[in-house]
């Protein structure tokens, strides 16, 4: 059994319904001193706190599994799992003491290190039907409840002397959590929250671990570290107190040291003179139908590192990879089997997609040619040729003013980096490949003599128009087709997320709709395009066997706003509905 696993269950099965909430009876408090009820505000949110214990998702739980009693049902499987995983390392331990109190079943729960402890939880168990779950008030009123008020003025009187952290009350149905006892005057405030238990993020365990995750010795950083160049200069005899008169030995972007460009900005100029000249050079279309270009078949992964995550993805729901793998395409084996072959392979170009400067790639349709005479199916390539990628002069030469040396030039973008997300991409994405996303024949150099020598990748061809040539209000029944495109979109963005991808600059023109221009929500089909720019998770960039999280450049924020609301005309009470947190899974689990 896997970590989460273990917290997500644990209470009364799915098919016993907890009892409905009586209406309180009780008396009003008839002493002088009114409670009045805040709610709960924690140092790291549920969403923070279910972000960063979804990095133990790969982790077994680490002790057998014993459900004697209510304590080593709920209690002793989250002590575990922080013992083993969040505190380790360390010489801290989380302890618990128990004790029956009445008709209570009460815990006292200590961070520990040696001889010295101190107490975060204090943990009581009443019996189902003995507490007035009804006369819990709304935030921002008064307790007016004689039970919940004693209940209170009890953790009031504890608090004082044992000063824990936390209360909680539960009857393994319902959990109720308190903090901050404030004296205000003739009033005394709390902060408390409550709600109903349920399989799943709302289990009892989580809600135990979610207060362990408060104590500050498992404050967990799984974000992602920034990876910074680390160096010294290429060619330590060059001299970059004067612009080169060697500039035709550089024929990419790869031959200039970052590092350098970072730090000097002599070689900085050098570069941006040489960029600006290799692209008026190469400024009128040079490709056409007929060119022919040279394929060496899998350069990419013979010259490069390619990026790969050692966790594995979690499967993705299955209700969503029937919607994502509706009309599944064939995949073109004469391509593959002429790259097999990998010698004297030449792309013939039939059309030109897209050919410009100041673009990332350069878009030809056309077919593969093999030695023997063989001709591949129509394809795609797709070129990413950084003589024409578009660079901001002005804004690489003002990074000269911040003071870090790493953090400058982070807008120039090399074809390398680009090629390495995209191919790290499809390799995530391998299943839905012929269905979510365009079928991938791999990554290879394409080189045009006299020209250029660059990657590429060989991609499916994709019938129909992109969802920023189609007016949707056009769709026939647009209702019903906005609202299933939508559903459609959130079950694509949930598979990403599942592959540990974020696209981050979705845009209408990379989404296409292969069933023509109008959608029709029972039957047709949505596929992704362009993931030079995805931002992946990794591995394990914080500490050892823990995967990073998902940055926070939100794939759904970005589409919800750009893209659904603004071409789609999507209602925004519709999109929050749809893109709500806790169904999409934004940590992948």
């Amino acid at each position: 059994m896997l970590v989460l696993d273990m917290l997500d269950g644990g209470h009364q099965t799915e098919d016993e319904e907890s009892g409905p909430i009586r209406t309180c009876e009780h008396a009003r408090p008839s002493n002088e001193v009114s409670w009045r009820v805040w709610g709960l505000v924690l140092k790291h949110s549920p969403q923070v706190y279910h972000q960063r214990i979804s990095s133990l998702r790969f982790k077994p739980y680490p002790s057998e599994t014993s459900l004697s009693d209510v304590f080593h049902t709920y209690l002793e499987p989250v002590v575990s799992i922080y013992n083993k995983y969040l505190l380790e390392g360390t010489s801290l331990r989380f302890t618990y003491e128990t004790q029956s109190v009445q008709e209570k079943q009460v815990a006292r729960i200590y961070v520990q290190d040696g001889d010295h402890r101190r107490l975060h939880l204090i943990l009581h168990f009443i019996p189902k039907g003995q507490f007035c779950w009804a006369g819990l008030p709304n935030p921002e009123r008064f307790i007016e409840c004689t039970e919940v008020s004693r209940l209170v003025e009890e953790f009031q009187r504890i608090a004082s002397q044992e000063h824990p952290k936390f209360f909680v009350v539960t009857d393994t149905e319902r959990v109720l959590l308190i903090s901050h006892i404030r004296n205000h005057h003739v009033t005394l405030n709390t902060s408390l929250v409550t709600y109903l238990l349920a399989p799943g993020r709302q289990s009892l365990r989580h809600a135990l671990s979610l207060l362990f995750f408060q104590a500050e010795e498992c404050d967990t950083n799984v974000d992602p570290w920034p990876k910074f160049l680390q160096g010294a200069l290429n060619d330590p005899s060059l001299n970059l107190n004067r612009p080169s008169q060697q500039q035709q030995q550089y024929t990419t972007f790869h031959d200039f040291d970052r590092f350098t460009l970072q730090r000097n900005l002599p070689y900085l100029e050098q570069f941006l003179i040489w960029k600006s000249q290799e692209s008026k050079r190469l400024s009128a279309p040079f490709i056409g139908p007929g060119t022919m270009l040279d394929v060496d078949a899998n350069a990419f992964l013979r010259e490069e590192i390619p990026w790969r995550c050692r966790f594995p993805n979690p499967s993705v729901p299955p209700s969503t990879k029937e919607f994502v793998g509706r009309n599944p395409r064939q995949r073109l084996r004469d391509v593959d089997e002429i790259l097999s072959n990998g010698q004297n392979i030449t792309f013939e170009v039939t059309e030109v997609v897209r050919h410009e400067r100041d673009t990332f790639s350069q878009v030809f349709f056309g077919v593969l040619r093999a030695a023997d005479g063989r001709v591949s199916a129509p394809i795609c390539v797709k070129i990413f040729l950084d003589l024409l990628f578009p660079v901001d002069a002005e804004l690489l030469l003002d990074d000269f003013g911040i003071r870090d040396a790493m953090w400058r030039l982070r807008s120039l973008h090399y074809p390398e980096d680009l090629v390495k997300r995209e191919e790290a991409a499809y390799e995530r994405l391998h299943e839905h490949q012929g269905t979510m996303v365009p079928h991938c024949y791999g990554f290879h150099r394409i080189t045009l003599q006299g020209k250029f020598t660059a990657y590429a990748a060989l991609l499916e061809i994709i019938p129909g128009p992109t969802l920023a040539e189609v007016d949707t209000w056009n769709w026939s029944d647009r209702d019903a087709a906005t609202h299933g495109f939508t559903q459609h979109v959130r079950e694509c963005l949930r598979t990403l997320l599942y592959a540990g991808i974020n696209q981050a600059d979705f845009r209408p023109s990379q989404i296409m709709l292969p069933d023509g221009p109008g959608y029709r929500p029972e039957r047709d089909s949505v596929v992704l395009i362009d993931f030079g720019f995805a931002l992946q998770r990794f591995g394990d960039e914080q500490r050892r066997d823990i995967p990073a999280t998902m940055q926070n450049r939100n794939t759904i924020d970005i589409l919800e706003l750009n893209i659904l609301s603004d071409h789609c005309q999507i209602h925004t009470d519709f999109r929050r509905e749809i893109f709500e947190q806790e169904t999409c899974h934004w940590n992948e689990w």
